[in-house]
């Protein structure tokens, strides 16, 4: 190895950004977690004898998630940079790195930490709007699973909450997605 290759300087990952990102996915998870515990908890509460409810075609299931997963965005979009780390400060100091000329390796740091603080306010607000997603799906008695099923199929509760809860949490972009491939399927 020649005394160049030996010099060359490794940019070091930075521990607080790592650290943030760990905490973040915790905090969404959790906060996932609970909101899918206590919408299992109304369901076996309130709904457990009730008959899911039923469309008559697929395409108004998709259109009636699409509402709520709609409706969760706009709920959470005033909240989101309040849920995780603020990130314009983030953003400000790479600015004003930028404006600067600092070295590459300071920028590649700055850019590190932008994107561990967007990436950590993201992780907290799918857990908040995937817990919102599950007590809505709880509390309406709409399963998605049972919905598009054959009316004698009856998958397990929890599953059918979990999918349907996520799917709503995940936004409107995923369900575009869903209907659009479904709309080209011959």
């Amino acid at each position: 190895m020649s005394q160049e290759e030996s010099q060359t300087p490794v940019a070091p990952v930075a521990p607080q950004a790592q650290t943030g990102s760990r905490l973040a996915g915790f905090i969404g998870y959790l906060i996932a977690g609970v909101g899918y515990g206590l919408a299992f908890g109304v369901h076996i509460w309130f709904f457990d004898k009730a008959d899911p409810y039923r469309v008559a075609g697929n395409v108004s299931m998709f259109a009636m998630l699409f509402v709520f997963a709609l409706a969760i965005e706009r709920l959470i979009q005033p909240f989101a940079p309040k849920l995780g780390p603020d990130s314009e400060v983030a953003r400000a100091d790479l600015d004003a790195k930028k404006v600067v000329g600092a070295s590459a390796e300071e920028l590649s740091t700055a850019e590190r930490t932008l994107s561990a603080a967007r990436n950590a306010t993201a992780l907290i607000t799918w857990g908040v709007a995937s817990a919102i997603g599950f007590l809505l799906v709880a509390s309406s008695n709409i399963l998605l699973l049972r919905t598009i099923l054959h009316a004698d199929a009856r998958p397990w509760y929890w599953l059918d909450l979990l999918v349907t809860g996520l799917v709503i949490g995940a936004g409107t972009k995923p369900l575009n997605d869903l209907v659009t491939r479904l709309e080209r399927k011959p």
